[in-house]
Formats: structure tokens, C-alpha cells, sequence
């Protein structure tokens, strides 16, 4: 078994001993908070640093195999589970709360290079760029902080967005703040958004942060629908 450490410790204990086999631990000063906890595929139990750093470590040793940067935002921090399907780590990074802008990617489990990765709050140019006033949406929120939702039937991945960025003083950020808020449906071999739901419509007051996703086949109209 894994377990992380909000000291960006990663170790791995024998289930049925209680020993521990190996310890992760970077060296260096960094940023230390909650972590969310690992996904071990093909060999490597990878992680998100607070610090907004990916990290593969050979799962028999604990050596580090690969190391990326997810983003360069300052007022970011990665804190999501990652989630594994196809050959493809899946995870987003919040600090909608500090001011960044909320960003999910898919990156390579072999090299931990990215093969897509897109903003959950769009800008010039792109749709629903119009639903932000001025340069708001750089740091307008609709963070990822928690674990994706995989559909490998419709090749969909969902995710939930935080609230808009400030939270408490919607002036500075006039417009409906698209997609904050919201569960967005990309495509996970292009990161395309393919649909959205809004959860909050609120914008002057601290909107619903979604915690939990849970995907579940439901009978409509004689077919199976997904919801």
C-alpha cells in the first residue's frame, strides 16, 4: 500500500507487515499541505506535489522515474488523486482561492510528457471568453483540486470546478464567469469540451465547490443514460 504525506513524502508499506518498504522524500525546501494520494500503473505509483510538480516513482523502489511541471501559475497547487486509463495520467490543479486559473491535462505514464492540456476558463478568443470582464479571467478560479471521472465507453472525462476567483466580490469579474463552478465533459484523447453543467449560478457570493463525483448508469426512456 501507498500513502502520501502533506509533507510531499510518498511511502510504501507492506500490507500484511506493516513495514515499510521505501520512503520518497524530495529534498529541498517546498511548499507542504494535503495531498489526495497516488495512482500506481505500469510500474509507477504517481503523484501531485503541492508544488504543482508530477511525480512517477518506480513502484519497487521508490526512484524517481520522471518529474513534471503541470504549471507555472504561482497562486496554483496541485492536490488531486491523479487518474490512470489507457496509458494516460489525468489530473487538474486548483488555487482558484489564490488567484490562478484552473487548468486539467492528460500526460504520457511512460514520460510523464503532456498531451494535452487545456484551461477551464477560457480566453481570448475562444468560446465563452465573453462571460469575463477585462483580464479577469487570468485569475478568475474554477480550479481542479479534487480527482477526474473517466466514462472509457463515450471516452469522456468529467471534472468538477471551484468557485469563481474572488469568491466573496463578484464586481471585479462581471460577466456569468464560465466554467466556473460547473462539471465540464472533455474529450480524453483531445481535451475538447464536449458538454457542461452548471452547479451555481451565484457570482457576488462564495459558490458551491463540488467535493465528490460519482458516475452512475440510470433507465431512461427504455435506454441507459449516463448522469
Amino acid at each position: 500500500m501507498y500513502v502520501t504525506t502533506g509533507l510531499r513524502n510518498v511511502v510504501a508499506i507492506d500490507a500484511v507487515t506493516g513495514a515499510v518498504k521505501w520512503r520518497y522524500r524530495p529534498d529541498g525546501p517546498g511548499v507542504v499541505a494535503a495531498n489526495k494520494g497516488v495512482v500506481v500503473a505500469e510500474g509507477k505509483v504517481i503523484f501531485g506535489r503541492r508544488d504543482n510538480h508530477l511525480i512517477a516513482l518506480d513502484q519497487k523502489t521508490g526512484s524517481v522515474v520522471w518529474e513534471t511541471v503541470v504549471t507555472t501559475q504561482r497562486a496554483a497547487y496541485t492536490s488531486a488523486a491523479p487518474v490512470y486509463y489507457q496509458g494516460r495520467i489525468f489530473i487538474g490543479v486548483g488555487g482558484g482561492d489564490n488567484g490562478a486559473r484552473g487548468e486539467i491535462g492528460a500526460y504520457d505514464v511512460s514520460s510523464g510528457k503532456a498531451i494535452w492540456k487545456v484551461s477551464t476558463i477560457p480566453g481570448p478568443g475562444e468560446p465563452f471568453a465573453n462571460t469575463w470582464e477585462g483580464d479577469s479571467y487570468k485569475y478568475g478560479g474554477a480550479g481542479v483540486w479534487n480527482h477526474v471521472a473517466l466514462d472509457p465507453d463515450l471516452g469522456m472525462v468529467y471534472m468538477g470546478t471551484g468557485n469563481a476567483g474572488p469568491d466573496t466580490y463578484g464586481p471585479v469579474r462581471g460577466g456569468d464567469n464560465l466554467f466556473t463552478s460547473s462539471i465540464l465533459a472533455l474529450d480524453m484523447r483531445t481535451g475538447l469540451t464536449s458538454g457542461i453543467s452548471r452547479k451555481s449560478t451565484t457570482i457576488s457570493g462564495t459558490t458551491m465547490r463540488l467535493r465528490r463525483r460519482r458516475l452512475r448508469t440510470s433507465p431512461f426512456v427504455g435506454n441507459r443514460a449516463r448522469s
